[in-house]
């Protein structure tokens, strides 16, 4: 059921950064989504998912010659170094 949950944040994460425009008081939620962001990113399983969400488009972008490093808070290939 976490793996679930936590999958379900990757996405809503991104749909909530998305629609950010769509709120009336930006600040106060931008902050909430901030806090629940950071507590999620607590959890080593949800760097995983995250990673797995994301690693496709990271090699994609390595074929076509980015650089990237590993991340100092999941340990995995997925910060870019260069803008290609």
């Amino acid at each position: 059921m976490a793996v679930k949950q936590l999958k379900g944040w990757v996405y809503s994460e991104k749909l909530l950064i998305k629609w950010k425009d769509l709120f009336l008081i930006y600040d106060e939620y931008d902050n909430k989504v901030r806090l629940c962001d950071d507590l999620i990113k607590s959890h080593s399983d949800y760097l995983l998912i995250k990673y797995e969400s994301i690693k496709g488009g990271i090699n994609d972008r390595i074929k076509q010659g980015a650089r990237y490093t590993n991340c100092d808070r999941c340990n995995f290939k997925a910060v870019k170094l260069d803008r290609n």
